[in-house]
């Protein structure tokens, strides 16, 4: 049962605005100014209607198993009083508000205030929180004027490119189109390690591939783990790749190529790239299972879970995954080798959601040898991570597949080899 009633002051005015139902017509229109709003992405959208209740009329939501809200823009003096009143038939017998799960309500009533928020919050995290809810309501208003698709191809002037961002993360000063999203990829390379379990070893000299490298980030921490090291950085996103040039510039032993690695080589393949989401960008895209996985990352995110708002989380996982269709090269990796002449390739590292099959079917039986270390993020659907395990294993190596905490409640996992 949820009813919502969003109060949004847009500007301040010296006449206060009253707001009645009791002198609406009854029927399914709502009165001038106000509009309806879907609230969850898992429940229909409740009916609604402007009913008789004795003799006035009222604005009556009908939440069985449903949700739904108004919201109406107001002009209000800087000292204003808002009133209001309701009734229900009953309450959520499940609610309990000092609990995720007992996030439900039969009404609520919201506030927004036009005033920047990075003038009310103070503090690291509250800063990378301020970031957050100003990046989804530039979304929101996106959406107002471009419906969200599941995987929604659109002309690139239909779409404003992602603004980069310059970052400090640690010691190093990183470029990324996505702020929040370069934070994370920073905490799962630097704070939790999730490349270099124990197993792993990373020594000064050596030769990494990274396949799949973002903006750089896990490229910059095998420099900084090893003291020193030959990277092939690989990235075919056009924006990522930018940046990822820009961050690596730091050492003339980086080798950055802008293309995708696969199981056949490919002058001009489709790459689907979310410039709201850019990680999840895919040369096989599925917008139904990435949505999940990014709600599962909100849930587990300590920024996310300590802002509670399931509503502007709903509208960002409404719009993120309309896609820029980018044309890119794709070369095998037993291309690349004999190219490169790589005698050695002591870590291959692999992110690239959902193609890490076919990464590895670019290897030639010739070349496997000349790998000693794999490790490879991928989301464990449909016995993925121990597809990956048996064909690693078969090539010589010992495989242990792990997570960490930031990816707790989620199907990511890490699969780590090294040859026996």
């Amino acid at each position: 049962m949820l009813l919502v009633l969003v109060l949004v002051p847009v500007a301040w005015a010296a006449t206060p605005v009253t707001l009645r139902f009791s002198g609406a017509v009854p029927g399914n229109a709502l009165p001038g100014g106000w509009k309806a709003y879907a609230m969850s992405r898992h429940r229909p959208m409740a009916p609604m209607a402007i009913v008789r209740d004795g003799t006035d009329s009222v604005f009556r939501i009908d939440a069985d198993h449903a949700a739904g809200a108004i919201a109406h823009a107001l002009d209000l003096p800087a000292a204003t009083t808002l009133n209001w009143r309701w009734k229900v038939d009953h309450s959520v017998a499940a609610a309990d508000m000092s609990k995720k799960k007992g996030d439900d309500f039969a009404a609520r009533v919201y506030v927004f205030f036009d005033v920047p928020l990075s003038s009310l919050l103070r503090g690291t995290t509250l800063r990378q929180f301020t970031e957050r809810v100003l990046n989804l309501l530039e979304t929101r208003a996106r959406l107002r004027e471009e419906p969200a698709k599941l995987v929604a191809a659109a002309p690139l002037n239909r779409i404003r490119p992602a603004r980069i961002s310059t970052l400090s993360l640690g010691d190093l000063i990183i470029a990324a189109p996505s702020p929040s999203e370069a934070r994370h990829l920073w905490r799962e390379a630097f704070d939790e390690r999730a490349y270099a379990p124990p197993v792993l070893l990373y020594e000064k000299g050596s030769t990494i591939i990274d396949v799949g490298a973002n903006v750089g980030i896990f490229s910059r921490f095998a420099l900084a783990e090893t003291g020193g090291c030959r990277i092939v950085a690989i990235e075919p996103a056009a924006e990522l790749f930018e940046c990822l040039k820009r961050n690596l510039a730091v050492d003339s032993q980086v080798a950055s190529l802008q293309l995708g690695c696969g199981a056949r080589d490919a002058e001009a393949a489709t790459f689907w790239y979310f410039p709201q989401v850019p990680a999840m960008s895919s040369f096989e895209p599925d917008a139904v299972k990435d949505r999940a996985l990014l709600g599962e990352l909100f849930a587990s995110d300590p920024v996310w879970a300590a802002a509670g708002d399931n509503v502007q989380q709903a509208l960002f996982l409404e719009s993120a995954f309309t896609a820029q269709e980018q044309s890119c090269v794709v070369r095998r990796l037993s291309t690349l080798i004999r190219q490169m002449d790589l005698a050695q390739i002591d870590l291959l590292k692999i992110d690239v959601q959902r193609g890490e099959a076919a990464v590895l079917a670019g290897i030639d039986a010739e070349h496997w040898d000349r790998i000693h270390q794999v490790v490879v993020e991928l989301q464990d659907a449909d016995g993925a991570a121990a597809r990956t395990k048996a064909l690693l294993e078969s090539q010589g190596f010992d495989v242990d597949i792990a997570t960490i905490p930031l990816h707790r409640g989620t199907d990511v996992r890490f699969v780590y080899a090294i040859r026996s």
